[in-house]
């Protein structure tokens, strides 16, 4: 848990308080409400201690099992301060980088993923992934080995194997041909994408040069279920159901001009096979 997020959840009008107010109120144990949620006993205890951001749908539940299902409205605004908030990543890395790396870990266990800028973090190679960091130079973060961030990063490939989760990952061909590492770990990085296209629950797309686009990409972003993830070379910021549904809205409109499938995978592999080690 992010400690910034943590504290507003916390805070005297925050979620957490809330929450707890609400149970008192209706007169339940926390682990009454757990089974009247069907949740883990714990889970009571991380949401009113800040531990863990609710989501909706928790939100939705615990309303009603303390009979205030009309409550949830106004916590649903709640939610969506906290997921407003800007996250510094020099505040973040204090904490260390392979701690941070790994604080963004349990999002791929939302339903489905949707990345369009196909984040290395998921299937590349571990030289890869060190090149992938070079960007926290560039903000004045503290200086710290790329090995334990990288490792965190490359076990998050796992999570593509799991056939519960969709993921979605569009990017634009020139970026399949910017160098940010040697050629030789560009290749085995593209050769392992090409790879995962394909996969049952993995959708791979790449906008061809030439073609004209509904929409100019402003920045990167993430989609997680019902959130969007934002990151800049100084920050993140998640934005929640309202606003995600215009990046939702952009990222729909972007893979209609996408290359997919065996097409997609063609634009990979020339990508690689115009790399100087590539032959």
């Amino acid at each position: 848990m992010n400690p910034i997020v943590s504290d507003w959840l916390t805070r005297p009008d925050g979620l957490a308080p809330r929450l707890c107010a609400l149970r008192l109120r209706a007169s339940l144990r926390g682990q009454d409400l757990a089974e009247a949620a069907s949740w883990a006993a714990s889970k009571v205890s991380k949401l009113e201690n800040g531990k863990q951001t609710p989501t909706a749908a928790d939100l939705e539940a615990w309303c009603s099992a303390c009979g205030a299902p009309g409550d949830a409205r106004d916590l649903l605004v709640k939610l969506d301060e906290v997921h407003a908030l800007p996250i510094e990543f020099p505040r973040r890395m204090r904490r260390g980088q392979a701690t941070t790396t790994s604080s963004s870990t349990r999002r791929p266990s939302s339903d489905t993923s949707r990345l369009p800028t196909c984040p290395a973090s998921f299937r590349s190679p571990s030289a890869h992934g060190a090149c992938s960091l070079r960007w926290s130079t560039c903000v004045a973060l503290p200086s710290m080995t790329s090995t334990p961030p990288v490792a965190v990063r490359t076990c998050r490939q796992q999570a593509l194997y799991d056939t519960t989760k969709r993921f979605e990952f569009l990017r634009a061909e020139p970026v399949l041909r910017w160098g940010l590492c040697p050629p030789s770990v560009m290749v085995a990085q593209l050769n392992r994408l090409a790879t995962v296209v394909g996969m049952p629950n993995v959708r791979i797309g790449a906008i061809p040069l030439g073609v004209e686009i509904p929409t100019s990409p402003q920045n990167s972003f993430q989609l997680y279920d019902d959130l969007a993830v934002v990151e800049t070379f100084v920050g993140e910021t998640t934005h929640g159901r309202r606003d995600s549904r215009a990046y939702a809205r952009v990222m729909d409109r972007l893979w209609d001009e996408a290359a997919v499938g065996d097409h997609a995978r063609r634009l990979i592999q020339r990508a690689a096979g115009d790399l100087p080690q590539a032959t």
